[in-house]
């Protein structure tokens, strides 16, 4: 789905499914439904930091760079 180091421009909520997050080859957690992703990238405006692999069928939302902003997402929403 995303790949580390990769210049990220979207933000993913898992609506269903699960996905593995890697960094480098070294499987972190997986990620589940109402989990998200993507978030550093948006929120630091850095590379992604892991790679976010789907395990079998996945769906997720995904919020752009520009709706995100547009949302005004970045205050409304609390990120550790």
């Amino acid at each position: 789905i995303i790949k580390q180091g990769d210049h990220g421009h979207e933000f993913f909520v898992i609506k269903d499914g699960k996905a593995e997050v890697l960094i480098g080859q070294t499987k972190q957690v997986t990620l589940k439904t109402g989990d998200y992703f993507g978030e550093n990238a948006l929120l630091r405006d850095e590379p992604r930091t892991a790679t976010i692999k789907a395990v079998g069928r996945l769906k997720a939302l995904k919020i752009t760079r520009d709706q995100f902003v547009e949302l005004g997402l970045r205050e409304k929403l609390d990120f550790p």
